[in-house]
């Protein structure tokens, strides 16, 4: 009898262990609702299964769904936080049932887009001014789109970055003044300014040989000056920066 319940204990556990009870319950008492009368009524769900009605991918499906519709989640992820990254796709209204429409191509598709995670990485992925950027919500992609337009910032667009780190480290660059690293010295702000202002003797500042080397890497690579690569202290490092260093030098002779 002991066996019995032992084994009835360890299939209950493997069921929400796998997530089979968000199966069974989003397609019996909480089954999908995909009616809409236009396209403002669906919005995308990212989904750990394979769906008629959705677009398959590595990590998860993506389909339409009436907004209104709430998900049960399964206990495992409920408990763990499991997520799969978003894929980007859009929803579309179509005889009255939400539809995946297609993979947006530029900009102006993202709109059409009402999952903000999804949203905001159509934003980052076809950004190309700082003012896209700034229209992102999550803060770890809003940092990463507007690191890539750093020559174009100003010292107001610093304000938009997540934390301190990043503010000062954007302060420092936009300003040229390299106290506001000094207020928070971490690696990225030296490397970052010992490349922007083109000037090797700032990656002195940075603790760690392995970060150092890093800085005077990049240093002598966007300047293609290979006597930058003698100061690092690694012989083969030193040995792969000569190499990056004449590959460029052959590109643009």
């Amino acid at each position: 009898m002991k066996k019995w319940i032992i084994v009835i204990i360890i299939i209950i556990v493997l069921f929400f262990l796998v997530g089979l009870d968000s199966i069974l319950i989003n397609n019996t008492i909480n089954k999908p609702n995909f009616e809409c009368e236009n396209s403002a009524d669906c919005i995308e769900e990212v989904y750990g299964s394979t769906y008629d009605n959705g677009i398959t991918f590595s990590c998860a499906t993506v389909r339409c769904l009436n907004k209104e519709w709430k998900p049960y989640n399964p206990i495992i992820k409920q408990v763990l936080g499991l997520s799969c990254a978003a894929p980007i796709a859009y929803c579309t209204c179509e005889r009255n049932q939400c539809v995946v429409n297609k993979y947006p191509k530029s900009i102006e598709e993202c709109d059409k887009i009402n999952n903000i995670n999804m949203k905001d990485n159509c934003l980052n992925m076809f950004s190309n001014n700082k003012e896209i950027c700034k229209q992102i919500s999550s803060s770890e992609l809003r940092d990463e789109c507007l690191s890539r337009f750093i020559e174009d910032i100003i010292m107001e667009d610093c304000e938009y970055f997540s934390d301190f780190v990043y503010i000062d480290w954007c302060k420092s660059l936009v300003t040229n003044d390299l106290s506001y690293c000094e207020r928070n010295p971490i690696y990225n702000c030296y490397n970052s300014f010992a490349v922007y202002s083109k000037e090797p003797s700032i990656c002195e500042k940075i603790n760690g040989s392995h970060d150092r080397n890093s800085c005077y890497w990049d240093v002598a690579k966007i300047t293609a000056n290979i006597s930058i690569c003698e100061l690092m202290i690694s012989d083969s490092r030193i040995n792969s920066c000569r190499r990056d260093v004449n590959e460029k030098l052959n590109k643009t002779s």
